[in-house]
C-alpha cells in the first residue's frame, strides 16, 4: 500500500513539473520568442554581489530563496494566442490562485500564485501580460519559483529590468 501511495505521489509531482516546464519548453526555442532563464546557481552568484548597504541586504535576502526565473516574450500574434491558451491550461492544471488583474487601454496583466503556509510568502508567482495597445504588441509570460516574499519581489524585477515587472509594484503591501 505504501508503495502505491509513493508511486502516485511521484507521478503527481512529475505531472506538475512537466506541466510547468512544458509551457516554457514549447515556446523558448522558437525564433520569434525571446526567452530568459535565470537558475538557482545564478541567484546564488547574484547574492554575493551588491555590497553591504541596507538595499543590498534586502536584495540579497530576496534572492536567497529563489529557485528559478523564466520569462518568454513575443510580438508574433499567432504565437501569443498559443501562449495564452497554454498559460490558461497551466493555471487550471496547477491550481494557482489569482493574485490580481490589471486591464488598461487594451493591455492586460494577470498574476497567479501558489500559496505557502506563510501569509506573504508564495512558492510560485506567474504573470501573463498582453500589451495589445503598444506598437510592439508584446505578450509576456513570467514564472518565478522559490520562497518568494510578495512585499519585495517587485524590486527584483525592477533591478533586472524584466518586461512587465513594473506591475508587481502593485502587489507590495502598503
Amino acid at each position: 500500500m505504501k508503495n502505491i501511495i509513493a508511486i502516485i505521489l511521484f507521478l503527481a509531482g512529475t505531472l506538475y513539473v512537466s506541466a510547468q516546464t512544458s509551457i516554457f519548453n514549447k515556446f523558448e526555442d522558437l525564433n520569434e520568442v525571446t526567452s530568459v532563464v535565470v537558475t538557482q546557481e545564478m541567484f546564488k552568484l547574484m547574492k554575493n554581489m551588491g555590497g553591504k548597504t541596507p538595499e543590498a541586504k534586502e536584495y540579497q535576502d530576496l534572492i536567497s530563496g529563489l529557485s528559478e526565473l523564466k520569462v518568454l516574450v513575443t510580438e508574433n500574434s499567432k504565437i501569443a494566442a498559443d501562449m495564452q491558451t497554454s498559460f490558461n491550461s497551466y493555471i487550471s492544471s496547477s491550481k494557482l490562485t489569482e493574485l490580481m488583474r490589471i486591464k488598461d487601454k487594451g493591455s492586460t496583466v494577470s498574476f497567479y500564485i501558489k500559496k505557502s503556509s506563510k501569509e506573504d510568502i508564495v512558492y510560485e508567482l506567474v504573470m501573463f501580460a498582453n500589451d495589445g495597445n503598444s506598437a510592439k504588441k508584446q505578450t509576456i509570460i513570467m514564472s518565478l519559483t522559490g520562497n518568494i516574499d510578495l512585499n519585495k519581489v517587485y524590486r527584483l524585477t525592477e533591478q533586472m529590468n524584466i518586461p512587465g515587472g513594473e506591475h508587481l509594484k502593485n502587489t507590495k503591501k502598503q
